[in-house]
């Protein structure tokens, strides 16, 4: 089950009316108006206002994390677009449009944004239920557990982001390398069946180029095929 679900399981949404959620309020809280409630009023104490700057603090975090996932999740799909077109087909069909290099820094990206993302929730949550109406109104109150809610579900998006990007990483320790000279997919077999052609099967990587007609040869330069012949020669 989802943390968001799970959220919503526990701490179902507020639907008290506003002049039966203002009349008990005033009740518990007497002279505070539109504020927080001081800790002294608050049952075992609570301080709200500490509590309200706590989840202010993480959704800055959670939310400069997002920006550096989307950043980088934006330029690694550009990359691949601007490759040529045997090298943006290899890896759209083998790596979903990104090089396993870069799944493995999304993929960190991706689990820190969660776990910022559920900090944040999880403060949010503990301004609802430390005590019975510390938010003014209950319009106050429902949009905040909305957004608790919201940022649930955020953190759910960004883990699933992570575990995808983690099927297609490459293993930063592995010196092996792909047809297109690049970290492998972690954990992948070496296939010997070229592509194009022919892709290999899941769990494999390609080690032949297969049609190396279809890159220029330069002057002074060498081909990838010709790269890896002269490893292997050495």
């Amino acid at each position: 089950m989802s943390r968001k679900d799970e959220f919503e399981i526990r701490y179902p949404e507020p639907n008290t009316d506003e002049r039966t959620y203002k009349d008990d309020r005033s009740m518990r809280y007497p002279n505070v108006g539109n504020n927080f409630p001081p800790p002294g009023q608050v049952q075992g104490g609570y301080d709200a206002v500490a509590g309200h700057s706590r989840y202010k603090d993480a959704q800055n975090i959670s939310s400069d994390r997002r920006r550096k996932y989307e950043k980088k999740e934006m330029s690694s799909r550009m990359f691949v677009e601007a490759m040529d077109p045997d090298q943006r087909e290899y890896y759209k069909k083998t790596s979903k449009g990104y090089t396993p290099d870069h799944h493995g820094i999304l993929e960190s990206r991706a689990h820190t944004w969660a776990d910022s993302e559920n900090k944040q929730a999880a403060a949010r949550e503990q301004v609802l239920t430390a005590a019975s109406k510390l938010y003014p109104t209950t319009r106050s109150e429902q949009r905040h557990w909305h957004h608790t809610s919201q940022h649930y579900g955020d953190a759910d998006q960004a883990d699933s982001r992570s575990q995808e990007h983690s099927k297609f990483a490459s293993d930063p320790s592995s010196p092996a390398r792909d047809l297109y000279d690049r970290r492998l997919i972690r954990g992948t077999i070496p296939y010997n069946d070229p592509y194009p052609g022919q892709l290999p099967p899941k769990g494999y990587h390609s080690v032949n180029l297969g049609r190396a007609e279809s890159f220029t040869i330069q002057e002074g330069k060498t081909t990838q095929r010709e790269r890896k012949d002269q490893r292997r020669n050495h």
